[in-house]
């Protein structure tokens, strides 16, 4: 079963890598080195060049459907006479074409990023400056410490960060359109869509948000949270579940009564395929329990269960709930 688990990461993982390629060399600017590159990853195993050309021939027979990337997805459910099996088949190819657009921020993120999780993947990192971060799955960050300013972006995903009072100035962490500031404390940034949680665990927190040009700045105390976002003004919430916000360190995701939408978006950071809930899924479904995040495919299927739906994947690319 091991060696199984292995070679099915190691497939994602060729799959993956393959696409990247598939949209840098469509992308135009490829020079020598990026061709020599290239060349080098499709030799160094036959995995690799066999996968690639699956995923060109792939994509290649998508294309005349990544048009309707650009419709509104209303006009999947009001297409007439589209049968289950037809939608399912427009469904993915929509994603697939859309997860390969995907790539090229993805990308450019990399030019910046400095510590970055997998799928799946959670990790600890000491900083110089003596700050301790503890990053969760599909997560990203950029770290600029010196010894004027210390500044972390977080580009995607979620982490705790722990900090002390050794220097004058705080440690502060960009998210979106606002960022979080302490000098003792400890946080947890979270960065779902187009919004950006912050929940103070230890200390004092500064939060630093602009919503319609407009600054606002909220003071964090432990148990409290604040939400905001580039379309959302500060929301400032007390009495933070702190065990259920932790969860993820233990392994664990924990739903108190969330919107089945929110839920399963939370699951899909700890998938490696796009999650597309079909038209009639109920969003606002309230879902309660506690699921281990190594399974997260098992726990989208009990979600779907909650409404009496079913799910279909394809693997590295979609999950349709139906």
């Amino acid at each position: 079963m091991k060696g199984s688990h292995l070679l099915n990461r190691s497939t994602e993982r060729s799959a993956r890598e393959a696409r990247e390629w598939i949209v840098r060399l469509e992308s135009g600017a490829v020079d020598e080195t990026c061709l020599s590159e290239f060349k080098e990853w499709k030799n160094s195993s036959p995995q690799n060049a066999q996968t690639f050309e699956h995923e060109r021939q792939f994509w290649k027979d998508l294309a005349a459907l990544e048009t309707t990337i650009s419709k509104p997805a209303r006009s999947l459910e009001n297409s007439p006479h589209l049968s289950r099996r037809k939608f399912l088949t427009r469904t993915f190819a929509v994603a697939s074409a859309a997860s390969v657009a995907a790539l090229a921020p993805l990308a450019l993120e990399r030019l910046q990023v400095d510590y970055i999780t997998d799928v799946g993947q959670r990790t600890e990192i000491d900083l110089p400056d003596g700050s301790h971060v503890v990053m969760n799955t599909n997560s990203a960050i950029a770290v600029s410490i010196t010894a004027e300013r210390r500044h972390i972006k977080l580009l995607r995903g979620e982490a705790e960060f722990s900090t002390n009072h050794a220097f004058d100035f705080p440690l502060e962490v960009e998210a979106l359109n606002g960022s979080a500031l302490s000098r003792d404390g400890t946080f947890i940034i979270k960065q779902l869509g187009d919004q950006v949680s912050v929940t103070g665990t230890r200390g004092n927190i500064l939060v630093r948000s602009n919503h319609a040009n407009i600054t606002s700045d909220t003071s964090l105390g432990v148990n409290q949270q604040v939400i905001y976002g580039a379309s959302l003004s500060p929301r400032h919430i007390n009495n933070i579940n702190i065990e259920q916000e932790l969860a993820w360190k233990s392994g664990r995701i924990v739903f108190d009564k969330s919107p089945f939408e929110t839920a399963v978006s939370d699951l899909e950071r700890y998938v490696a395929e796009r999650v597309i809930l079909a038209p009639g899924v109920d969003h606002n479904t309230p879902v309660s329990g506690t699921f281990n995040i190594d399974q997260a495919h098992t726990a989208i299927n009990a979600l779907a269960r909650i409404q009496g739906r079913t799910t279909t994947r394809i693997p590295g690319v979609a999950i349709l709930v139906t």
